[in-house]
């Protein structure tokens, strides 16, 4: 029906660019690809040679997964004129989402630049900070933030996001006098900026300071089901299944309708072993809000670890059509993927995992052990490398790095990964581990 509304509306006026750019995102919609990107050369065919054109199309092509078309339109519109600097930051995003990380941090810099040159508010320079905190960028951050509180010093969230990038580099001493900054300039809103607080610190997995701001904005708001909520999952990260079940049911006993706080009760039963409870608890909170991705993705865990692979499919699946950013379903995707032997496919969901923000020893070795399986071993050695890196307690990227190593003939580099991993294991039969080190030590001629 769509497609015949903007048929007709095209056929009322063929030089109409807008009723070809709309049918062009109803055609995409439909899977109907060729056709869409028809109605969008239309589209740019008739808009001229704008800068609003190239952005549209940069944003279209974002929007449907073509990051290089988007780029390459980006950069169009900055080539035409210099005032729209602000593009800078959405190609930034493209290019850490690329895994360019080095050209986006010059298109940020850029953006700082050019903010100052014209003038622009300390609004815009929040929007980098915002940036460089999401993509890991936390030195950069508090560069930025720091100029942002000098131009604008009651600006309050750049109060909160520098104290998130001290946080995300152990500096807690500079990340509580932020924070507490942050609490003054909300003296109006105590319970609001008390939860924000807690939010921060939780994020960075400071669960014992953010139990304590959670509690003082129960104190203030007693009545909010989500604080209750929040401070479960708190709770539930410290391993006191009995505190974070108290505040889950505290929560629906204020709001029987507060869809996580079944959620919340569902990870408790899962952490503690007990799965089919933890579907059922899944099943209750998707109930009341069916859309939930968090949900959908953590019920399609549940079915993974219970080797209910279709049904967990199924979920993964559901998680990205309803949120193709959230990265979690994708990483688990990616793990059914693999064990289907459909690697090519593994290789994808970590790889958009990955670009999504999962930073992670698990995913990197994931990824890295997908790439061993198709005889990737340069790349497999790169991930694991990156995953040693993160948490050089996990036994596994040794294993894997190790072998694609002994395949690359490094074996004196493979004989120390192989040993670390035997080290590292927790089971108790090691003979494969020792048939390994021999079949190496055999390979180099010892």
């Amino acid at each position: 029906a769509a497609v015949e509304l903007f048929s007709t509306a095209i056929q009322l006026d063929n030089e109409n660019p807008q009723a070809f750019l709309e049918r062009a995102q109803v055609h995409f919609d439909s899977n109907e690809k060729n056709l869409a990107s028809s109605d969008l050369n239309r589209y740019r065919h008739l808009s001229g040679n704008q800068p609003e054109t190239f952005f549209t199309l940069a944003n279209v092509y974002t929007d449907w997964g073509e990051l290089d078309k988007a780029l390459e339109n980006y950069s169009i519109v900055l080539e035409a004129d210099s005032e729209w600097f602000w593009v800078y930051l959405e190609r930034a995003e493209l290019l850490f989402m690329l895994g360019r990380n080095e050209e986006a941090k010059q298109d940020i810099e850029q953006f700082v630049s050019s903010s100052s040159q014209f003038n622009e508010s300390s609004y815009a320079l929040l929007e980098a900070a915002d940036l460089q905190l999401k993509w890991g960028l936390f030195n950069e951050a508090i560069q930025t933030y720091t100029v942002t509180t000098e131009k604008e010093p009651d600006l309050v969230n750049a109060y909160l996001g520098r104290g998130k990038a001290y946080l995300a580099i152990g500096n807690l001493e500079q990340a509580n006098h932020d924070l507490d900054q942050f609490l003054d300039l909300n003296e109006f809103r105590l319970g609001w900026a008390y939860e924000e607080r807690a939010h921060a610190y939780q994020d960075f997995s400071y669960f014992e300071q953010a139990i304590q701001n959670y509690t003082l904005a129960i104190d203030l708001l007693p009545e909010n089901p989500h604080l209750y909520v929040d401070r479960g999952f708190a709770y539930t990260y410290m391993d006191e299944p009995d505190k974070a079940l108290s505040d889950f049911n505290s929560a629906i006993a204020l709001n029987e309708l507060t869809s996580r706080a079944y959620t919340g009760r569902g990870k408790v039963y899962y952490s503690s072993g007990e799965l089919p409870k933890s579907l059922l608890e899944y099943n209750r909170s998707l109930e009341i809000d069916p859309n939930d991705v968090f949900t959908i993705v953590n019920r399609g865990i549940s079915y993974y670890d219970l080797d209910q692979l279709d049904q967990a499919m199924d979920d993964f699946k559901q998680s990205i059509s309803l949120n193709n950013e959230y990265p979690w379903g994708y990483a688990y995707r990616g793990l059914i993927h693999e064990i289907r032997g459909n690697l090519d496919d593994a290789i994808t969901d970590f790889s958009r995992a990955i670009e999504l923000g999962i930073r992670d020893a698990w995913l990197y070795n994931n990824r890295g052990r997908a790439f061993y399986y198709t005889g990737m071993y340069e790349e497999a050695s790169k991930d694991l490398h990156i995953a040693i890196e993160q948490n050089p307690f996990f036994d596994a990227p040794y294993q894997w790095r190790g072998l694609s190593y002994m395949n690359l003939g490094e074996h004196e580099a493979a004989l120390q990964d192989i040993h670390q991993y035997r080290e590292l294991y927790l089971g108790e039969d090691k003979q494969f581990i020792d048939e390994w080190i021999l079949e190496i030590q055999t390979l180099k001629g010892e």
